[in-house]
Order: structure tokens, then sequence, then C-alpha cells
């Protein structure tokens, strides 16, 4: 399993690509 750090990252990740591709899929 990934240790806790590793799912941090991943997590802020995704927040960060969500953060990027919605202003894109709202319209």
């Amino acid at each position: 399993m990934l240790e806790g750090i590793e799912l941090s990252e991943i997590d802020t990740r995704l927040i960060e690509n969500e953060a990027v591709i919605a202003p894109f899929t709202s319209e």
C-alpha cells in the first residue's frame, strides 16, 4: 500500500488537476 505521504501528494495533485480542468469542463 502507499504511504501516507505518497497519498497526500497524490491527493494534492488530483485537487490541483481538478482546479485546472474545472474551468474548461464547467462550460
